[in-house]
């Protein structure tokens, strides 16, 4: 056992689930502690009767993260629980495609939060198993059992498999987890040692990013999707193409409208037969094709679950002692004009903010008024690509380029800014983040006046 999952384990603690905390039923650490005049610990924010006194969070990614560094923030005293079902702390995912992947960024320069507080507890290598929301309590697959005042699901989701005879090969690759990247990167350098060929499956961004750098290593690259165009959930046919264009311009064999037919080999897979007759090549694979929540905790618990878990703008869910933020949850979005699910960082940090808010109603801290504008970005190889608000509901459009190459895509439904895409356009998107961030309703025809000084909408 890993030498941080004994030291969480020793120091775990357990609360009455009834009736008033007594000094002797907490952790070692507080029994001895003495009390400023009003109930306040030394060194600590006084809050609010109120206040929930145990705050459970399962997961280990952004939105876990960001809601425990959101608890801090606001003063929040009472026991936190964090159950991580990796032997790692919260982190960020973003950069495991990008920096991390590439060896430029560490594990430690995208770990969230680590133990700072006696109070806080980390559960690593544990996953929570089940929970009863009639006791209000989680039980954890090591057998732990514990109550909580208010949860949190920051569950994530899992990569979508690929459903295919040698899918299971040592070779085949998918990229969620650090362990996942790791893998990944020792598989490129030998790839790139043997001057082995990538073959990539899926159009999306994890696909793309990947591409790019099996490309930039010098590895011959394929990339099959099965659809029209590349990333069709997410940008517009024009954007795509130029996407596809980018790409191809700088030697990635991307085809579309195709599928694996067989993969070939025992035990690694050594060549693909695709659905277009061509048998290729193959070193390595790499499998991007989506993430499936991971809402079966919700689903057995008995709540409400979608195409995620159903919440409210805060994070509620149908029970309301239980909130659910990030890739698993599904929520109402004005931008889009339905319920969407969304699996972005941007997503994950808004959706802590809101949640320990409405946990925390009287604490200070960061409000969120209204709807959040929808933003993610993705780096390929020497160009950014940003995309905000919802382009795919847009009715009429507007681009500008610049004599650099870069280019910002404007997007109007019914005369008001709903999306903007932005190419090596960074600074513009910023600039129109806050102007809709303060507006919701600006219109496009302003928008468009101010495209000489986009700063005139601030």
């Amino acid at each position: 056992m890993p030498a941080a999952r004994r030291q969480v384990r020793r120091s775990q603690w357990q609360v009455p689930r009834r009736g008033r905390m007594r000094r002797q039923d907490l952790p070692g650490p507080h029994r001895g502690r003495r009390r400023l005049r009003g109930g306040t610990e030394r060194g600590h924010v006084r809050m609010i009767s109120a206040a929930p006194q145990r705050i459970v969070i399962v997961g280990g990614g952004q939105g876990a993260g960001a809601s425990l560094r959101h608890l801090r923030a606001r003063g929040y005293d009472g026991f936190t629980s964090v159950i991580c079902a990796e032997d790692q702390y919260p982190y960020e995912r973003p950069p495991l495609s990008k920096a991390f992947l590439n060896g430029t960024a560490s594990l430690e320069a995208l770990t969230l939060c680590t133990p700072e507080h006696p109070r806080e507890r980390f559960y690593l290598a544990d996953m929570a198993s089940r929970i009863d929301v009639a006791e209000k309590r989680v039980v954890l697959r090591s057998g732990t059992s514990m109550a909580y005042d208010k949860l949190l699901l920051a569950t994530g989701g899992e990569a979508r498999r690929l459903a295919l005879a040698g899918a299971d090969s040592a070779n085949v690759h998918y990229l969620r987890t650090v362990h996942d990247a790791r893998r990944l990167r020792a598989a490129l350098a030998d790839c790139q040692a043997a001057q082995a060929p990538v073959l990539v499956i899926g159009g999306g961004w994890i696909g793309l990013e990947i591409a790019a750098a099996a490309r930039q290593a010098g590895l011959a690259t394929t990339l099959i999707e099965g659809g029209p165009q590349l990333c069709g959930r997410s940008l517009p046919a024009p954007i795509a193409t130029e996407l596809l264009m980018a790409h191809r311009d700088r030697g990635v064999d991307i085809r579309l409208g195709c599928s694996i037919e067989t993969l070939h080999g025992d035990g690694r897979v050594t060549a693909a037969t695709l659905s277009d007759g061509g048998t290729i090549p193959v070193g390595m694979v790499v499998v991007g094709i989506g993430l499936i929540p991971n809402a079966q905790l919700a689903v057995d618990a008995g709540l409400a679950v979608g195409n995620g878990i159903c919440v409210d703008a805060s994070g509620r869910t149908s029970n309301p002692h239980v909130y659910a933020i990030g890739d698993v949850a599904e929520f109402p979005c004005m931008w889009h004009g339905c319920a969407v699910r969304m699996e972005t960082w941007n997503n994950a940090n808004v959706q802590a903010v809101r949640a320990v808010s409405a946990m925390l109603p009287q604490a200070g801290g960061p409000q969120l008024a209204g709807d959040a504008v929808p933003w993610f970005w993705s780096d390929q190889f020497d160009f950014n690509l940003q995309v905000l608000g919802a382009p795919l509901v847009a009715d009429g459009s507007l681009v500008s380029t610049d004599a650099e190459g870069g280019a910002l895509h404007l997007y109007a439904r019914e005369r008001r800014l709903i999306g903007a895409i932005g190419i090596n356009r960074a600074r513009d998107i910023r600039v129109l983040k806050r102007a809709v961030e303060r507006d919701p309703q600006l219109t496009f025809q302003r928008v468009t006046d101010c495209l000489g000084n986009l700063r005139e909408l601030l």
